[in-house]
């Protein structure tokens, strides 16, 4: 199958600019609050595309409640870390519970649909606040992050264009490859054995003190979680019957189109710390 360059043009200028703004708000300390705040309004937009899945699938969406609550449980991890994240997320959901159980016709969808859309979002997303706070490693731990993911999505597109022949999932994602998968976490994990050399090279104090063997795992781990992210979100189209999620990313699509992978890869790489 031939590469639309065209295409592939308007995805790379979308790309660009959103690592710029994404990389300043990462790397300026005094942004850190701005940095919390535009993770809080993507984990909105993202909750938006959401209920339009939902809506187009004929279910009842989630109640409008849940988009201040999303900010909210967001912030709170940037406010106080880990346990006033999982508070948030527990009153957030109590709070949309009861809205939806008195305002009637409420069923097991709309609240299945609650529950996914409170965790996938600001759950998810708050936990990149979090890894964004560590001392001294924080910004540089999150452009990990992008370079694993991007990393991933790069690989996987070129490798399964050129090379693809294996359905990795065909009933949900009928272009990704067993081929393509691998190319992604090969390219996952040369990404990051090149920041590895970049910070031997010039003693980059930002990047964390791994050995390479650490670098190359977490890459591993990480690119494996991000693409199991990028097929739930293919699932969550394909059962709606939408191409994407929204608009809003010239190229892209819509804010989970771009951000499926990173969902995922984020609570992973935050336990991995843990580790």
């Amino acid at each position: 199958m031939a590469v639309s360059w065209s295409g592939l043009a308007t995805r790379v200028c979308t790309a660009l600019v959103m690592v710029t703004v994404f990389l300043t708000l990462v790397w300026v300390p005094a942004l850190h609050w701005a940095f919390a705040c535009f993770i809080a309004l993507l984990c909105a937009i993202g909750l938006s595309e959401l209920n339009t899945m939902f809506v187009a699938k004929g279910e009842y969406s989630p109640h409008v409640l849940g988009f201040p609550l999303t900010v909210g449980i967001v912030l709170a991890a940037a406010w106080g870390g880990s346990m006033y994240l999982h508070f948030a997320l527990f009153i957030g959901i109590v709070i949309l519970f009861f809205a939806q159980i008195t305002t009637p016709p409420v069923t097991h969808k709309s609240l299945t649909n609650t529950l996914f859309g409170m965790v996938y979002l600001p759950w998810f997303g708050g936990h990149l606040i979090m890894i964004h706070g560590i001392e001294n490693i924080g910004p540089g731990l999150v452009t990990l992050l992008i370079f694993i993911v991007s990393g991933t999505d790069v690989g996987a597109y070129f490798t399964g264009k050129t090379l693809g022949k294996h359905k990795l999932a065909p009933v949900v994602s009928p272009n990704k490859t067993w081929e393509g998968a691998l190319g992604g976490v090969g390219l996952a994990v040369v990404s990051m054995a090149v920041a590895y050399a970049l910070k031997q090279r010039y003693g980059w104090s930002g990047l964390p003190e791994w050995t390479l063997a650490k670098y190359a795992s977490i890459g591993l781990v990480l690119s494996m979680v991000s693409q199991v992210g990028d097929l739930v979100e293919s699932s969550l189209k394909r059962d709606a019957g939408i191409k994407d999620s929204g608009s809003i990313l010239p190229g892209h699509g819509g804010i989970l189109d771009r951000c499926d992978g990173f969902l995922f890869a984020i609570p992973g790489m935050f336990y991995l710390l843990q580790w």
